[in-house]
């Protein structure tokens, strides 16, 4: 077998930082009010955010692999959280 077939675990430096601002999401979009996503992410960082899902009353802390950087407040995600981040909320990320 070929390593390079082999599925790679990332290894994280880091601890989880604080983002600047706050941000809202809508799939996989996610938009920032006073953000500096062009300055902190880059394309396989992982956002961490407090996902509330109103209807069954919960709150769980999640990540997602940062796909595309648009700007200091747009870029995109390889996946949508489980539930739209609909208020403005502050966030985490790991690079």
């Amino acid at each position: 077998t070929d390593i390079d077939d082999e599925l790679e675990i990332p290894e994280w430096s880091d601890a989880p930082l604080p983002g600047t601002g706050e941000l809202i999401t809508s799939g996989v979009v996610v938009m920032g009010k006073c953000t500096a996503f062009d300055e902190e992410l880059e394309v396989g960082d992982s956002l961490l955010v407090s996902v509330v899902d109103k209807y069954r009353n919960t709150t769980t802390d999640e990540s997602r692999v940062v796909n595309m950087v648009l700007g200091k407040s747009s870029l995109n995600l390889a996946q949508p959280f489980t539930c739209d981040v609909s208020t403005p909320s502050r966030f985490m990320f790991v690079k």
